[in-house]
Order: C-alpha cells, then sequence, then structure tokens
C-alpha cells in the first residue's frame, strides 16, 4: 500500500514538472533601443510668432545603438499619422535642428497659431524590426521606462497662448520699499490677468497685456481706506517677465512711486 501511495506521488509530480516545461513557458522578451532625445541648451523652448530655432541631440539611454532611425515629429497630439521629419539617423550622438517654417512645411500649415505643439520622437530599427516612437495612443514608451532617471523619449516645442505665459507665481522686487514679496496671477480673460495681492497689501489688481507694442497697463483702481493706484510697464512674451511704473496715492496724495520687477518663478 504504500509503495503504491509513493509511486502515484512520483508519477504526479512527472506530470505536474511535464506541463511546466510544455505550458508555463516564459514568455519571449523583445529587447530594442530606448532612444534619448535632450534639447540643447542654446535651443529655443518655445515657438513665438511662428519663428523657432530647435536645437536637439540625439542618443540612447542604455547605448544599445539601433540598425537604423528616423526623426517623426507628431502635432496637437495626433500620434495616428507622424510625419517623418529625417529619414535616417544611424550615428550617435547626433546633433539635429528645426525651424518654425520646417514644421510648417512638414505639416502644410500656413501659420503656427497659439496653442499649437509638436513631439519629437526617434523610430528605432533593431533586429530588422522598426519600433515606432507613436501609437495611437500616444508616446510609445509607458510610464516605467519614461520615468527612469534622466529618461526623455521626446521633446517638445509648443507655440504658447500668449496669455498663459503670465499665469503664475511670481516673485515682485519692490526697490522703494527694499524688499521683494511673493504674488500670484490668474487668468481674467484673453488679454489680462489677475492678482488678489497688489502691493503686498491683499488688494486686487488686473493688468491687460498688449500683445503687439508687449505692454501692460492697470487702469485707476480704488482700494480701501482711500488708497487708488496705477501701473504700467513693459513685458517679455516668452519668460512672462514685466517692468512697471506704478503710483500710489492716499485720500488723494501721492504715497508712493517706484518701479515693480515681476519675475515668474
Amino acid at each position: 500500500m504504500k509503495t503504491n501511495i509513493l509511486k502515484s506521488i512520483f508519477f504526479f509530480v512527472v506530470l505536474f514538472l511535464g506541463a511546466c516545461t510544455s505550458d508555463m513557458r516564459m514568455p519571449e522578451v523583445t529587447k530594442t533601443a530606448f532612444p534619448l532625445i535632450t534639447l540643447d541648451a542654446t535651443s529655443d523652448k518655445l515657438i513665438v510668432n511662428g519663428v523657432l530655432n530647435g536645437k536637439f541631440n540625439l542618443d540612447m539611454y542604455y547605448k544599445d545603438y539601433p540598425e537604423d532611425s528616423r526623426v517623426v515629429i507628431a502635432m496637437n497630439g495626433n500620434y495616428t499619422a507622424p510625419k517623418v521629419y529625417i529619414a535616417s539617423v544611424k550615428t550617435f550622438p547626433s546633433a539635429q535642428t528645426v525651424t518654425g517654417a520646417q514644421l510648417k512645411t512638414l505639416f502644410g500649415l500656413s501659420a503656427i497659431n497659439p496653442g499649437d505643439y509638436f513631439e519629437v520622437g526617434l523610430d528605432v530599427l533593431m533586429g530588422g524590426v522598426w519600433y515606432p516612437a507613436f501609437n495611437p495612443a500616444g508616446v510609445a514608451y509607458g510610464s516605467g521606462p519614461a520615468n527612469l532617471p534622466g529618461a526623455s523619449p521626446i521633446v517638445t516645442f509648443k507655440a504658447p497662448i500668449p496669455i498663459d505665459a503670465f499665469v503664475g507665481k511670481y516673485t515682485c522686487d519692490e526697490p522703494a520699499e527694499a524688499y521683494s514679496y511673493s504674488v500670484s496671477f490668474s487668468k481674467a480673460s484673453a488679454t489680462a490677468v489677475t492678482t488678489a495681492n497688489y502691493w503686498n497689501s491683499g488688494w486686487s489688481g488686473t493688468f491687460t497685456i498688449d500683445f503687439v507694442n508687449k505692454t501692460y497697463s492697470m487702469p485707476l483702481t480704488t482700494w480701501t481706506s482711500g488708497y487708488t493706484g496705477s501701473e504700467s510697464g513693459t513685458v517679455d512674451l516668452v519668460t512672462g517677465k514685466m517692468v512697471g511704473n506704478y503710483t500710489i496715492w492716499h485720500n488723494g496724495a501721492v504715497e508712493e512711486v517706484g518701479v515693480h520687477t515681476y519675475t515668474m518663478n
């Protein structure tokens, strides 16, 4: 009886191991190169009025170099049909450039509009198979590879919506008071931003931006306790920096005249 039981156990183990080797094989792993695309330190990051002087460097994250590669560009999140910008790159690292005029030609555009953005990726050829930078759902690399330290499988060039350059947290330098303070601006309209901490006093103020003349202005504004004020100056459409002259009145008399310099944090 004991012998029969041992034989049965042995027979079961043999069957189990046979099933493991035939039906439970590990899936085949395909190895491919992982592109590393970085902006050159001297490159434009934004497309302003259709003008871009873009510079980017191509390499591989793991230094597993492909047999061939091609630079592709997707526009405005349309990943179903990215355009081939450079048909073949076989040498790494490789420095490349792109201009606003070239992007317009590549996509058949008459103009690059505010809000347009272009993502640059790299298709790679490994083992005779092309691995695309983009698939219909987006960037072909999942969150795992994309979140590796220093990973950068794509770079993006964007034509900003003009008012967005002035939305966010700033440091305001105020020499008349010999100090600086924090101030935030939020979007009020397509041509204006507003703050709730003007003159570091918890006052509301609205700046209207003139994108043609690169200026801003706050009309005479009335606050509490007899205070009024106005301000106007110049803006940098790329960095969002604003520099202007202001005057504060108290009960009709000039309280302070000075210069404000707003720098985006």
